[in-house]
């Protein structure tokens, strides 16, 4: 009787506190244990929808500790994953089926970007798996088909909206190719062209890096005649967000273009890390990190260059692998997934954690994640896409 009395107390205490003070103590929660306050009772729930608290919660999420999506082969399976957790925990079981056959290209404030390589009837959609709410976004109005598509997700904080932006080729006369950039603002019914001055590189594993107010796509720069063949200069398409203007970032690297993705030279990615942009080069299994800072007196400039070493070196000298990097723990420790570079057979994924400066790889144990993924540094929120793109129409 007597745990029964302090129980309801302890409860009519919490539901007396003043909003903003609650407001305060669950927008420090992970974004999982929020959903879990959701359903304790009315207060809590209409607390954590408000506004007021989405705009708070989101505010902090970066002082948290950096979260992850990982998703299967055709996006049948989608996956949350926290740095300081030891299992996986699946996302979307309800709505998945929308998202087969694409991929996540993009993420920002909480909100992925989900679309297809190839435009061919499969949408983009913009989906929060957290609240598991989404939009599909109108279809292009000439209905053309396009490839080597790579779409980017951005805020606009000048008008509080959210935009997507689509590079994409297209063949034209005598099969020619050509890149086209559209732009839609979430809420409007159509698509928007954009003039693009570069070609922009087709990478199939990627879509833009949005990043200090843009788009971020890798394109080639200014051709070289070499002995060895062709070479292009790799650079950093820059699309402003609220200006929708592009502009070019040069970069120290280079490359000897092929036909297609897998006969070039080396291998390009792009992402914000820890806060800064970052072009990672891979050249058969030597992978390069370029970090750029934004400077009010420079522009945007390299911070700093740094190159990480081969994993189990010592262990398994033979074993050839390949890496993907999606995330860090502050600027001491990259997250990568790792697997053996087989042919014709599975090889299993890992999420491993590296120490720049020790040169240093420690595997990750985490338990119910995918056989083989693909991994995109998420930070998990409550913002609302449909209050997103409805506001102001």
């Amino acid at each position: 009787m007597e745990n029964n009395t302090t129980a309801q107390a302890n409860k009519a205490s919490a539901d007396n506190l003043p909003h903003v003070i609650l407001e305060d103590i669950l927008s420090r929660l992970p974004a999982l244990s929020i959903l879990t306050c959701r359903r304790v009772c009315k207060t809590w729930c209409k607390v954590t929808k408000d506004q007021s608290f989405v705009n708070l919660q989101l505010k902090r999420s970066s002082d948290q500790p950096p979260s992850y999506v990982l998703h299967s082969k055709f996006l049948c399976e989608l996956f949350f994953v926290g740095t300081e957790d030891t299992k996986a925990r699946e996302l979307c079981k309800n709505t998945l089926r929308i998202f087969r056959f694409m991929r996540i290209m993009s993420s920002c404030n909480g909100l992925l970007c989900i679309a297809p390589d190839i435009l061919d009837g499969y949408p983009t959609v913009v989906s929060n798996p957290i609240t598991e709410e989404h939009i599909v976004l109108p279809e292009a109005d000439d209905g053309r088909y396009g490839f080597a598509n790579q779409v980017g997700l951005g805020f606009d904080p000048i008008t509080n909206k959210y935009k997507v932006a689509s590079i994409f080729n297209v063949l034209e006369n005598g099969n020619k190719k050509r890149c086209l950039c559209e732009i839609i603002t979430l809420g409007e019914n159509s698509w928007r062209k954009i003039d693009l001055p570069f070609e922009v590189l087709p990478l199939r594993m990627q879509g833009a890096a949005f990043w200090e107010g843009a788009l971020h796509w890798i394109c080639s720069g200014k051709e070289e005649e070499t002995t060895c063949g062709l070479r292009k200069e790799v650079c950093i398409l820059r699309l402003d967000i609220t200006r929708e203007e592009f502009c070019l970032i040069s970069t120290r690297f280079s490359f000897f273009p092929g036909e297609d993705e897998e006969e070039r030279s080396c291998m390009f990615q792009l992402l914000d890390l820890a806060g800064l942009l970052t072009l990672v080069v891979d050249v058969s299994g030597c992978i390069s990190l370029s970090q750029f800072k934004r400077s009010e007196t420079n522009g945007i400039c390299e911070e700093r260059f740094l190159s990480i070493g081969t994993y189990m070196r010592a262990e398994e000298p033979a074993k050839a692998w390949q890496y993907h990097l999606f995330g860090a723990v502050g600027p001491d420790k990259l997250l990568l997934r790792v697997c053996e570079n087989r042919k014709g057979s599975l090889a299993p994924h890992k999420i491993v954690l590296y120490f720049p400066q020790e040169d240093r790889f420690s595997n990750l144990e985490i338990s119910g994640i995918p056989l083989e993924f693909m991994a995109t540094s998420f930070r998990p929120s409550f913002v609302s896409i449909q209050a997103t793109s409805s506001a102001d129409k």
